[in-house]
């Protein structure tokens, strides 16, 4: 294992104002939305965020319109095949976990995921409906109390996901309108929904729904103010945009982003993800609730008709599309263009870093809609993430270890081919330890085709792979050699 020490530097510099040795942290005051968990003993800080999947949860679950009830996923009747039977007839595995599970958790293992809980797990912790249907079920058994939870750290998630979490966060520009067709969050709802009209119309209705759930997580980013008009693509180049992009996410969640729809329901202020509720939100929550609706009507329409049902397609304008906000330019250009021009004006480009632009933006920038300055919000962010980020520099590979370890081989398996290849990559990066090892020729041992196990050699260059024309017996030869820690 070696430390990603690409994205040290910047967040080593927040963490001298935000972190001290002996576990308390700096200027509270700005963690003030903040739920703050200290751990002397190790000296370390743990800060939970404010969840937006729990967010997520409640946008799919009270919207209203056709209720599809609990639904039931591939992978659950192949992980708990028997789960409608009595609990103690489950293997002891499983009733271990029922009997120590949440309210929430057992549920889930019982009866289904409801609507809005597929909402919360596809995009943020699932890239597609593959990936989610492929996933342990035990994993998201896992995820469950930390997307119903109002609190939650970054570390939590990454340790369920065994990194896939972050990995996901960093690509994400599919969850942004102010991205080209067709890889912004509109065009990519419209493509899911698609996919689930035609799942409806060919009868496979568990499956239409939980597509229609899916695409509605993209639906919802549509709204939130912090994924209007921020540019997510040019952002994701390196470290410094994605920084540079949650921040202006972060302020036009706050101080609110004003937008119009094609149905002309605006101008109106929508703001985002911890915003959801507030009273100034309520027009924007109210016509997205009613977009949700909207989709939802459609779904359930074209299970009632069948083969009867128009056949979907891509020219077809849904009545949701009328409604998703874009951004209209105010006369105050706000929080957005301040922000923007501070960053390119200190020196904060794409292609790198300076840390006298940072500090003149922590001392003297400041927004005009929002009493806090710029740099106070560069602040919040290292104090949410800056635990946990230093805390992946050294233990990606652990939470890939643990992973791997956690599940059998069958398991591994169904994975995507992406999905190994992520965690293969970790596991072979820099210094190699027998653990790494360990786990490496386990999700090797699961590839079963010469094709998947050529993809993977392509992709991971720190190895040399020899699968004696067997992929189920390959081995992973490392060109560092292996540790003996």
């Amino acid at each position: 294992m070696q430390p990603n020490i690409f994205r040290l530097p910047l967040f080593f510099i927040l963490s001298q104002l935000c972190y001290q040795k002996n576990g308390e942290a700096k200027n509270t005051t700005l963690a003030s939305s903040f739920r703050v968990t200290m751990s002397d003993h190790k000296n370390t800080v743990s800060f939970q965020t404010i969840s937006e999947s729990r967010e997520h949860i409640e946008e799919g679950d009270i919207a209203g319109g056709p209720e599809p009830g609990y639904l039931i996923l591939p992978n659950h009747a192949l992980d708990l095949p028997y789960h409608e039977n009595d609990v103690q007839q489950w293997s002891p595995h499983w009733q271990l976990l029922y009997r120590q599970g949440s309210k929430d958790q057992r549920r889930l293992l019982s009866k289904g995921l409801t609507y809005g809980e597929i909402v919360a797990l596809t995009g943020d912790l699932y890239e597609t409906y593959e990936d989610l249907i492929a996933a342990p079920l035990q994993e998201i058994y896992e995820l469950f109390p930390l997307i119903h939870s109002p609190f939650v750290t970054t570390r939590e998630l990454q340790q369920v996901t065994g990194g896939r979490y972050l990995s996901l966060a960093s690509n994400n520009k599919q969850h942004f309108s102010n991205v080209a067709v067709p890889y912004n969050n509109l065009s990519t709802w419209k493509a899911i929904h698609l996919r689930a009209l035609l799942s409806a119309r060919e009868g496979r209705v568990s499956e239409a729904w939980a597509l229609s759930a899916g695409a509605t997580h993209f639906l919802t980013d549509a709204f939130c103010g912090g994924h209007v008009r921020v540019p997510r693509a040019e952002l994701m180049k390196n470290s410094i945009g994605n920084l540079y992009s949650k921040i202006l996410h972060d302020l036009d969640n706050e101080s609110g982003v004003s937008v119009d729809n094609a149905r002309g329901d605006g101008p109106w202020i929508a703001y985002g993800d911890a915003f959801l509720r507030d009273p100034r939100n309520e027009k924007n929550l109210s016509i997205m609730l009613e977009a949700i609706r909207l989709s939802k009507e459609e779904i359930q329409k074209a299970i009632l008709l069948g083969e009867h049902a128009n056949p979907p397609s891509t020219l077809t304008h849904f009545a949701a599309e009328s409604l998703v906000p874009f951004a209209v330019k105010e006369k105050d250009t706000g929080v957005f263009e301040k922000a923007k021009y501070a960053y390119s004006s200190l020196g904060l480009t794409l292609k790198g870093w300076n840390p006298v632009g940072i500090a003149v933006l922590i001392s003297k920038f400041k927004t005009p809609k929002s009493p806090f300055l710029y740099g106070q919000s560069l602040l919040k962010l290292a104090i949410k993430e800056l635990p946990s980020y230093l805390h992946g520099a050294f233990h990606d590979d652990e939470y890939a270890q643990t992973w791997v370890e956690k599940y059998d081989i069958a398991t591994i398996a169904r994975q995507p081919i992406k999905e190994k290849v992520r965690l293969l990559q970790i596991l072979t990066a820099g210094w190699i330890s027998q653990k790494d090892q360990a786990a490496v020729d386990k999700i090797l041992a699961s590839v079963s085709s010469d094709t998947d196990m050529d993809f993977i050699q392509h992709l991971v260059p720190a190895a040399k792979i020899s699968s004696r024309n067997k992929p189920e017996t390959a081995h992973l030869f490392l060109q560092k050699g292996i540790s003996h820690e």
